[in-house]
């Protein structure tokens, strides 16, 4: 399965970044982005299981995020 998101990722490379000119530095901004938005939502959740209230998130959006995060971090 990793082999398979390797590729996916290498793909996807190619087509966005046709030139190669993404850094390490743009890379790390983005898993960071997305370490913010996951951290967002599981405030969400925890403020929901605490009965408080406020916007709610459910655990579709905390996969996505999760699922961005093992992306960049690939």
């Amino acid at each position: 399965m990793l082999k398979q998101l390797r590729k996916a990722n290498q793909d996807r490379q190619k087509e966005w970044d046709t030139n190669q000119v993404l850094s390490l530095l743009y890379y790390g901004n983005a898993i960071a982005g997305e370490v913010g938005e996951l951290c967002n939502i599981i405030k969400k959740l925890d403020r929901e299981a605490l009965g408080l209230r406020g916007s709610k998130s459910n655990s579709k959006e905390l996969a996505d995020e999760l699922a961005d995060i093992i992306i960049y971090a690939d």
